[in-house]
């Protein structure tokens, strides 16, 4: 069984070797039936005071290379700093977000996936996690549907940022 993955955001860098990662998970509440978010800050180390607040971030993960980004804007021509990050140290898969839009391609190599949004409807776009699982260090994704409506929105919206 795949060890638990936590992803987050950098809140803070002000600690020497230490970053403080925002993580947010949602559940359905067991009484109201309600989507509810929550979320729990935990530290991390950063033995070379790498990481800044809002920026992207490495992790390896039995031996599969991740990049994670908050927004980016077309995998097939992310921006200019995207690249370069890419270029200066190798990825088998990014992470991303912000669009809402699911996305699971690979282009050039690398594998780019957006698990879509967990939180409320927007638009007539999916509710969904990403599910990564990795075996014989390669990372295998998934989109799981959270309701009805959304496996026809996943298959309708799939890779929009890649038409665009």
């Amino acid at each position: 069984m795949p060890k638990r993955i936590l992803e987050g955001v950098v809140v803070s860098d002000k600690g020497d070797k230490t970053v403080v990662v925002k993580v947010e998970r949602t559940f359905l509440h067991p009484v109201l039936k309600k989507t509810v978010r929550r979320s729990k800050k935990y530290h991390a180390h950063d033995e070379a005071n790498v990481y800044k607040a809002g920026e992207t971030a490495r992790i390896t993960l039995a031996g599969v290379r991740f990049f994670l980004t908050h927004i980016l804007d077309r995998p097939r021509k992310p921006k200019r700093e995207v690249t370069e990050a890419l270029v200066k140290e190798p990825t088998d898969m990014v992470l991303f977000g912000h669009s809402h839009l699911p996305h699971d391609e690979s282009v050039n190599g690398i594998h780019y996936f957006n698990p879509a949004s967990a939180g409320p409807r927007r638009f007539d776009y999916p509710v969904s996690v990403g599910i990564i699982e990795i075996k014989g260090g390669k990372a295998k994704a998934r989109h799981v549907p959270l309701d009805a409506r959304s496996k026809a929105a996943l298959k309708a919206h799939m890779n929009q940022l890649s038409s665009r």
